[in-house]
């Protein structure tokens, strides 16, 4: 599904909405595994993060929500996070996400996760929010692991997609 948006000084020509994220909030809840999240850790939209212990299995939950009175929702559940790297580039939504808040292109997250400081990017392009269209979102990540319900850390994205 691809979205654009008439725009009047171009004659007729499209133009790709906006994406701006708004916040971005993080909890570790197992500092066992991961500890020191840090905001704009080596330049502005990048953070670090840094896992302490490896992580040959884990899981991930996701749920993207429309806010503002929006009735939009996604959500996903126990997702094996070792296939979705081996298959990531199979999953349309997933690989573009991935290829944008990959840092490291030299050393992509492959399993067992080992321990190191992991960097992410926060931008999100018009190719991933073209699938949600425009309006405010709520993308919440959990990591988990395989014998525990309770998460390691969440990860918390608010974004605008605008005209």
């Amino acid at each position: 599904m691809g979205l654009a948006a008439k725009n009047n000084l171009s004659h007729g020509t499209t133009a790709p909405p906006s994406v701006m994220l708004e916040t971005l909030d993080w909890k570790i809840y197992n500092f066992d595994y991961v500890k020191n999240f840090t905001k704009d850790a080596v330049g502005p939209h990048i953070h670090a993060f840094e896992l302490l212990k490896p992580l040959p299995q884990f899981y991930i939950d996701f749920l993207l929500k429309g806010r503002r009175g929006s009735s939009f929702g996604y959500n996903i559940s126990n997702m094996d996070g070792c296939i979705i790297l081996k298959s990531i580039a199979n999953i349309k939504l997933f690989s573009q996400i991935y290829e944008q808040i990959l840092v490291e292109r030299s050393s992509p997250f492959e399993c067992p996760l080992k321990p190191k400081v992991y960097y992410l990017r926060d931008v999100i392009s018009y190719g991933s929010a073209a699938y949600f269209g425009r309006s405010s979102y709520k993308l919440t990540v959990q990591i988990r692991l395989e014998e525990s319900s309770l998460p390691i850390c969440t990860f918390e994205w608010k974004y605008i997609v605008r005209s």
